[in-house]
């Protein structure tokens, strides 16, 4: 060795002698690091090394400087290097170096999340970072943290709570996930569900008529509305793009909201899954139906035409007609009609004093009447098209579904009344959980959720509902439809 100061002196050293070493190099091809777990973690890891020369003393490093005889698999709390190299006892060969990069302690960062909201649903939307290991599951909560949606997470930040109560107010939070299992939750963000609003769509156009309020504005699942008198009804879609549909209209489009007999076709080939053989929207008798001749019924059918072409849809009562007191004879004074549930359902009446009282039942400038059979058969068809039923549910045994004398079901709400006396109806049961029998049990209106379909309640069986159809003559011209609770289903 020389050194020199800085005047330019020097010294030199003595010569000394020494031997470069002769233990082998460590290098990727005969050394082996294994690592464990290999997937992120918050929690340690093990290093396990094994290589194949052999006539040495294995020994390992985290520092590059400071070197211990290898023995069993090194526990690493924190991610860095691992060194190996050979030892003879005096000298030591080249080293190897592993790495642990798969501890992560660290929670992703915090973040607030924002909200938009409609009537029923919150879209709740956030994203981070993590610097460690990296995202991997979202959570979502409307209830404080209370209970996460989904079950198992999602790789989006952006999540839609639905069927939630109109104008209620959610605490919602947001917890991320990482790959090592840490894990952040934002703090609560409070956001209010809309009013709700009527919905459209180019198919159907459901209206408001005057003082009435929304119940359910959802298409999917029946609107509701209850109107001034606190009526309630359910609208039935009836697609307006079927006019244009070359399955149902023959090849001819109607020309305009008055082309009555083509939207009739057009309807009747829509449904004609659901129409009863022999039965004709058509006039019959002023003494059975109540209209004073053929050009009055059948400017009341217009008039309907023109709305369902116009809006795409019509309403339909949510209940059967019922009253505050039982009727139990054909005698008794007509009462006052409502479309409420938990009322006695209005029996022992023809089918023109049926089309009296439901003319009174008008409201906010809209017309009411018992349907026409092209509306039963839409009410059908809206049922099956919206998945609610399939087509022999409703055509061939409605069972599942509807009270009739030879089936039996829950009747799970207290306010659920039953008489098991059904000729006389002097003798009505309130009970909670009630197990009606496979026997004549007649129930008041909206009694049992089992009967409900798409809000519309005891459309199959418990009494049947007169329509302003004709039967084609003999001892029964009028006609009622969907079974009542003395008959069987089969």
């Amino acid at each position: 060795m020389k050194a020199t100061d800085k005047a330019g002196n020097e010294v030199i050293t003595e010569t000394i002698n020494k031997t470069t070493g002769t233990v082998t190099d460590l290098t990727s091809s005969n050394v082996t690091f294994t690592y464990n777990p290999t997937t992120p973690t918050r929690g340690n890891v093990t290093v396990s090394i094994t290589t194949t020369v052999t006539g040495y003393t294995l020994q390992y490093s985290t520092n590059g400087t400071t070197w211990d005889n290898y023995t069993t698999a090194i526990t690493m709390s924190d991610n860095g290097e691992i060194h190996a190299r050979l030892w003879d006892g005096t000298n030591a060969g080249g080293y190897a170096t592993g790495n642990v990069a798969n501890i992560d302690r660290l929670a992703p960062n915090q973040f607030t999340p924002t909200a938009t909201s409609t009537s029923r649903t919150i879209i709740l939307t956030g994203t981070t970072t993590d610097t460690g290991t990296g995202i991997d599951k979202y959570y979502f909560s409307k209830d404080n943290g209370a209970t996460w949606e989904p079950t198992e997470g999602q790789v989006g930040g952006s999540y839609t709570f639905s069927g939630l109560t109109p104008q209620t107010t959610y605490n919602l939070k947001m917890k991320v996930i990482d790959k090592a299992e840490n894990e952040v939750v934002t703090s609560a963000i409070t956001k209010a569900t809309t009013q709700m609003t009527m919905p459209s769509t180019d198919d159907t156009l459901p209206y408001l008529p005057t003082g009435s309020t929304i119940i359910n504005d959802d298409l999917d699942t029946g609107v509701i509305i209850k109107d001034s008198n606190n009526n309630e009804w359910v609208w039935i879609e009836v697609p307006k793009s079927i006019y244009t549909n070359t399955s149902y209209n023959e090849g001819t489009v109607p020309i305009s909201s008055e082309d009555y007999e083509k939207i009739e076709s057009v309807m009747q080939n829509y449904a004609s899954a659901y129409r009863e053989s022999g039965y004709t929207d058509t006039f019959y008798s002023t003494a059975l139906n109540g209209f004073t001749n053929r050009t009055e019924y059948n400017n009341w059918k217009n008039s309907m035409l023109k709305s369902v072409y116009e809006n795409g849809g019509f309403y339909i009562g949510r209940y059967e007609v019922g009253t505050d007191s039982a009727r139990v004879s054909a005698s008794d004074t007509l009462t006052k009609v409502l479309i409420q549930r938990d009322k006695y359902p209005y029996n022992f009446v023809t089918s023109r004093q049926a089309q009296t009282l439901a003319k009174q039942l008008s409201i906010g400038g809209k017309q009411s009447s018992l349907m026409f059979g092209i509306q039963w058969d839409l009410v059908l068809k809206f049922i099956e098209e919206k998945g609610a039923k399939a087509q022999e549910e409703l055509k061939t045994d409605s069972s599942s579904w509807g009270n009739y004398s030879n089936v039996s079901f829950e009747v799970k709400r207290e306010q659920g009344l039953y008489t098991t006396s059904p000729s006389t109806l002097t003798s009505w049961n309130i009970t909670s959980n009630y197990i009606k029998p496979s026997s004549a049990v007649l129930l008041t209106t909206g009694a049992s959720d089992r009967n409900c379909i798409l809000g519309i309640y005891d459309l199959a069986g418990n009494l049947e509902e007169w329509t302003l159809e004709y039967s084609g003559g003999g001892a029964y011209p009028c006609v009622s439809r969907g079974g009542y609770y003395l008959r069987k289903c089969q």
